[in-house]
């Protein structure tokens, strides 16, 4: 029985290498802008996670990667959207490319690819459904603690102070209300069982091999 932890092929380590040098692209873009912080980003963790993932031949870096970066890649892919055909922003997110300069511009590109490459490339195999969850679990678990500690409110890396701030609901300018430990805690279980939680779920139903078929181990 083969590693179901494995990913093998040339062409998977090749594609590692590639994305960690896109990673180390953003380190060099965020050092030019004095702003290492933004580093933290799920964004760009996803891709250093993905990127290590092939490079090392394992599947669960990969799985993490995809599961953390699902719901906010595709929210930043249709705003992004919006903001470059339509010129307005729904969510928030992308609203920076309409003011953007070519550094930025490198700095944000994998933004646009990574998330369509790992639904193309994610692994068929899984060591099990609560291994990858509570991996992006731990994952955003402690950048939210660090992002909190290392960057200002108006940085708000992660959203550990608060929660889209651009966006007028209801709901979310209640949560701003919070006390710091308490917006975190509730930051936390929200994108651990609304965010996280179905993205996993969805991540392992999607790799299932068809019934009747051979298994993916």
């Amino acid at each position: 029985m083969s590693d179901s932890n494995a990913i093998s092929g040339r062409s998977s380590r090749v594609l590692g290498f590639a994305l960690l040098i896109n990673f180390a692209v953003v380190c060099v873009v965020k050092l030019m802008q004095g702003v290492p912080q933004e580093l933290l980003w799920l964004s760009h963790v996803g891709l250093l996670l993905a990127g290590l993932g092939f490079a090392l031949g394992r599947t669960l870096p990969v799985a993490v990667a995809l599961v953390l970066i699902l719901l906010p890649h595709s929210l930043w892919l249709i705003d992004a959207g919006c903001v470059l055909l339509l010129g307005f922003s729904p969510f928030g997110v992308a609203n920076y490319l309409a003011r953007a300069d070519l550094l930025t511009w490198v700095g944000t590109i994998h933004h646009f690819y990574l998330l369509p490459l790992l639904l193309l490339r994610s692994p068929r195999g899984f060591t099990s459904f609560p291994e990858t969850w509570l991996g992006a679990v731990s994952v955003y678990l402690t950048l939210s603690v660090i992002s909190r500690v290392v960057s200002a409110p108006f940085e708000n890396i992660n959203y550990v102070h608060a929660a889209f701030p651009d966006v007028a609901w209801g709901l979310l300018r209640a949560s701003d209300g919070l006390s710091g430990s308490a917006y975190m805690l509730g930051l936390n279980a929200f994108v651990a069982f609304v965010v996280l939680l179905p993205a996993a779920g969805w991540l392992v139903y999607r790799r299932r091999p068809p019934i009747g078929g051979p298994g993916i181990r």
